[in-house]
């Protein structure tokens, strides 16, 4: 992803035990000068930068500056030995600070395992956070952790610094908050529900009724948040929800609130339009075979150790449909040194330049793990940043012949366009081209040598606006060679209001894989290369750089859904959904100890089950209204989706042949509420055909007859 991982700092602090019986230790204080000044290396540039705090008590303490992609980009390791510690009576506590409203992962690692928990609520004001140890996870044993890791979330604020101080090793534990109690009460139509969302939009965390004087009341408690206390913090910050009311026939209406509740939240709903429409099915559909390993996702080294370990995760990848997992993941890929020392953690920075962290075979081992425990196929991409094509070739070599991992797919590279500074001009794009170019006839041959079976993909463009000249220039001058087209696709900028897209236009641009793959094609062929290359969008989202809340929400999975469906009408071979967790992106998310599912894993559920085998486009009468039919397993499905906020369709299918007696067109509906939950949204008519309900801003998905 563009500007993700650009910058990493590494410090790691001295190894202190805390003995037996002892008090309360700090572990650091960062007051390392006479004036209180900590100093630490900029991994990218080892340039010397230095951080002071002048109130609050804190004279010295470590400063963390970072970009707008910032999850995972700050690391501080600390050398922690717990041993007299008992694990239910012991903990850690820390200071923290950020510039701008930031969440923080601590990580507990032991050289095998991580674990982890979140911290919310840090801000510009210094806080005292108190984690036990049993925060962390059962099962632990304390006694062999030798790291720990302080990961800052991801941000769409501008550039902003964390603060880091008072790391100290507990004695006694600290207690843990109690669940945050919510009260919300307001006046709306009766008999209309009201929704409580958590701050993703799509996470449904209560619902009530209107009674029939038009009141309602909801009231409860959530989770307690996955970080403990102190009496600095003598209470969990307000957390952000989101109170939806909806009614059959009216459109939703949405407010705002948080935790310390509110009255007089009243709400007045608007009836939607209803627009009577036909759609037909093909009288001789011809399917388009969807590409098993269209459903990738990717994966990054951040986060490998994790996954490996989260047998939840993994299965809820494996009900998505996860095919195919890319790894190291985004700009990672073109920062990461290559080394046969298992010793490296992945977020050091090494001493030569350009690099900002280490790759090893150990990572790659996890990965193949990973890949093995979804079933997936393994996709890697090598640093061409480096313009080391022996590293390149090292890899492949332990990888697909010394452990035989038979990986198929190697990308060279990740967005060149980064590697020469992100500037918008065609010479620009032509200086990126040539460049590649270089790379890529250097890297190519070197690792095809150790594996002729290897297929390798490039240029990795990171946008459309980029493809001309970067990916027709690099295929004009190595289509031959070219076993895969690898391009990066973001429509759009939630945040930036120049390249922002309202949710109707962003809603149609998966329309344009067609001509994508149509001028591919044709840069390839004009190149040597073959009249349909395989195309890879090893990238994928609705938002190059700020990703707002529609990403996680019901616009993110009607988006999602249309876009899987034009890719693989239009010709997309292999797919990555950027990304796979714990990021704004991505398609799961870890909240007060629970795995979120976001709206991509519902949209790849569906995908990946009723159209497994093959796509065709149906006939729809409205531009806002588009019609897919699925193939998987024998079954038939029918897919309708609604991209018009106002509109509710009627649709009268059609083209269904002769019905079998009392077929039930059983259907599912994803919507505000629902996620392809049963929905009472078809009538058979006399004359053989279906009339289907579709609310605005909503899929529907129907059982059809088989041929």
């Amino acid at each position: 992803m563009r500007l993700m991982f650009k910058t990493c700092f590494a410090t790691v602090l001295s190894f202190l035990a805390l003995a037996a019986n002892c008090q309360d230790r700090v572990l650091h204080s960062f007051d390392r000068s006479p004036d209180g000044w900590w100093t630490y290396s900029h991994a990218a540039t080892a340039q010397v930068t230095q951080g002071k705090d002048e109130g609050n008590g804190h004279p010295g303490f470590l400063q963390l500056d970072f970009g707008y992609a910032a999850a995972g980009l700050s690391y501080l390791g600390a050398g922690v030995n717990t041993q007299g510690v008992t694990p239910t009576a012991g903990g850690l506590s820390l200071y923290l600070k950020s510039d701008k409203p930031v969440s923080v992962r601590l990580e507990l690692r032991d050289g095998k395992e991580t674990y982890s928990c979140s911290l919310s609520g840090v801000d510009p004001s210094w806080r005292k956070f108190s984690i036990p140890f049993a925060a962390f996870g059962p099962g632990i044993d304390y006694a062999k952790i030798k790291q720990l890791v302080v990961v800052p979330g991801k941000t769409d604020a501008a550039p902003h610094s964390l603060g880091v101080d008072e790391v100290t090793l507990l004695q006694t534990p600290p207690s843990l908050p109690k669940a945050q109690s919510f009260e919300f009460a307001g006046n709306a139509p009766p008999g209309s529900e009201i929704l409580l969302f958590a701050d993703d939009s799509f996470t449904v965390l209560a619902s009530v009724l209107v009674d029939q004087k038009g009141h309602y009341r909801i009231g409860g408690a959530l989770p307690p948040p996955s970080y403990a206390v102190t009496p600095e913090l003598p209470a969990p910050l307000p957390r952000r929800l989101f109170l939806t009311a909806m009614a059959d026939g009216h459109l939703a209406a949405t407010k705002a609130v948080d935790t310390r509740g509110a009255a007089g939240l009243d709400f007045k709903l608007t009836p939607w339009t209803t627009v009577r429409t036909s759609g037909a099915l093909p009288r001789a559909p011809i399917f388009t075979p969807v590409p098993k390993e269209l459903f990738g996702i990717n994966l990054g080294i951040w986060t490998v150790d994790a996954v490996l370990g989260d047998k939840e995760l993994q299965a809820a990848m494996r009900e998505a449909g996860i095919s195919l997992i890319r790894f190291p993941g985004g700009g990672r890929s073109d920062e990461q040194l290559w080394t046969r020392d298992n010793s490296k953690p992945w977020y050091d920075a090494p001493p030569e330049k350009g690099y900002s962290g280490y790759l090893t075979p150990a990572h790659l081992d996890k990965f193949i793990a990973v890949c093995a425990a979804v079933s997936a196929t393994p996709f890697f991409t090598v640093n061409g940043r480096s313009r080391n094509a022996e590293l390149a070739a090292d890899i492949v070599r332990y990888a697909n012949v010394e452990r035989k991992y038979a990986i198929p797919y190697w990308e060279i590279g990740n967005e060149p366009e980064g590697w020469y500074g992100w500037e918008h001009s065609y010479a620009f794009g032509e200086k990126v081209a040539s460049g590649y170019i270089d790379t890529y006839k250097r890297f190519q041959p070197a690792m095809k040598a150790v594996d002729p079976s290897i297929k390798c993909a490039g240029p990795c463009s990171a946008n459309r606006d980029y493809y001309d000249p970067v990916v027709k220039n690099f295929l004009a001058a190595c289509a031959k060679t070219t076993d895969v087209v690898a391009v990066h696709r973001y429509p759009q900028d939630d945040d930036d209001p120049q390249f922002h897209f309202d949710n109707a236009t962003l809603l149609q641009t998966p329309g344009e894989w067609g001509e994508i793959i149509r001028t591919l094609s044709a840069w390839s062929q004009a190149g040597g290369g073959v009249a349909k290359p395989l195309v890879a969008v090893t990238e994928w989202n609705t938002s190059f750089l700020h990703p707002g809340q529609r990403t996680v929400g019901l616009v993110g999975a009607l988006w999602t859904l249309g876009n899987l469906a034009e890719m693989a009408l239009g010709g997309v071979d292999i797919g990555c959904f950027w990304c796979l967790d714990n990021a704004n992106y991505s398609m799961f998310v870890h909240r007060d100890g629970a795995l979120v599912k976001r709206p991509a894993f519902h949209a790849f559920k569906l995908m990946s089950s009723a159209f497994g085998d093959g796509i065709c486009r149906g006939v729809s009468t409205d531009p806002l209204l588009k019609v897919y039919i699925g193939e998987s397993d024998r079954s038939r499905h029918a897919m309708l989706l609604n991209n018009s906020p106002d509109k509710c369709f009627e649709v009268e299918l059609s083209g269904f042949g002769q019905l079998p007696k009392n077929w039930d067109f059983a259907c599912r509906l994803l919507d505000v509420s629902r996620r392809f939950d049963a929905f009472d949204g078809a009538v058979v008519t006399p004359a053989g055909c279906a009339t289907l309900k579709v609310p605005p801003l909503s899929a529907l998905c129907v059982a059809l007859p088989p041929r």
